[in-house]
């Protein structure tokens, strides 16, 4: 049986060990578990099994495993890895599409990319949709509203979908989701996202781009944020949509990533549920 711990904040100092995860707070006295979040908190690698902490702490890791699992540290790991069998690539830019169709060319999994008028987007576009496929929509330009509509048509179609979107002079990259799964969602992401935009404004007394963003949203929800995307810009969005088709696992479909456009460098992290979105109860 394999088991996996709830993505967690460690605070440690000479005093005190804290766990903080999206359901509990726990203060670790037990040298072995502090030792066990520890390394885990390096390495980041949240699957384990009994024999792992028995390996590690000998008689102690059936200790272990009881106080993870009753103080909602850990869970079992019942999500099961399975490959990418089919994929339909949606954008609302003609370059990517383009660049999509050229750079997939000999990919060993059926795909199609569809590209749809930003403007003229309605629940036909997912009609009829393909239960066992994954679903990678890329949006350039990014609007708000439309990302909502389809976050929600793809999560009440209850089919695995992911979405990469321009906004904050980066491409960002949802986890995969899919309903059934109760994990975070595409509008998770987006909540997250923008609250980390607005402290770092905060905490600068800078004007962002989320202020100027949050004030013209006052005045419409139709604005459009988009990178004019030049081959060079293509190929480092694609190179990244590529390294996404992979064997969907506990890992893969937590995974959130940045790329600055300006940079050039990626960032990543996994992904969290927002506290007041239904996706994950």
């Amino acid at each position: 049986m394999k088991y996996k711990l709830i993505p967690y904040l460690m605070y440690k100092n000479d005093e005190i060990t804290v766990i903080q995860n999206e359901k509990t707070t726990c203060i670790i006295t037990d040298t072995n578990l502090i030792d066990f979040f520890t390394s885990n908190d390096d390495d980041y690698n949240l699957t384990f099994t009994l024999e792992d902490l028995k390996e590690r702490y000998g008689e102690e890791g059936e200790f272990c495993l009881d106080f993870l699992l009753k103080n909602l540290l850990a869970i079992k790991d019942e999500f099961t890895s399975h490959p990418i069998n089919r994929l339909y690539f949606f954008t609302n830019s003609k370059e990517i599409a383009s660049s999509l169709k050229f750079n997939l060319s000999g990919l060993n999994i059926p795909y199609d990319v569809i590209t749809f008028d930003i403007n003229l987007v309605s629940a036909e576009l997912f009609l009829n949709l393909d239960k066992d496929a994954v679903y990678y929509i890329v949006l350039n330009p990014f609007n708000y509203k439309l990302y909502t509509e389809l976050a929600n048509c793809l999560k009440e179609n209850n089919v695995i979908h992911k979405l990469a979107f321009y906004y904050n002079y980066s491409f960002y990259f949802t986890n995969y989701h899919k309903a059934d799964w109760h994990n975070p969602c595409p509008l998770c992401y987006f909540s997250h996202l923008e609250g980390s935009l607005r402290s770092q404004s905060k905490l600068t007394g800078n004007v962002s781009f989320q202020t100027i963003i949050d004030l013209i949203y006052t005045k419409t929800v139709y604005f459009n944020t988009e990178s004019i995307l030049d081959n060079f810009k293509i190929i480092r969005l694609i190179n990244e949509i590529i390294d996404d088709i992979t064997d969907l696992n506990d890992y893969t479909v937590k995974l959130i990533k940045q790329l600055n456009m300006k940079t050039g460098k990626t960032d990543y992290d996994i992904a969290i549920p927002w506290e007041v979105c239904p996706c994950h109860e």
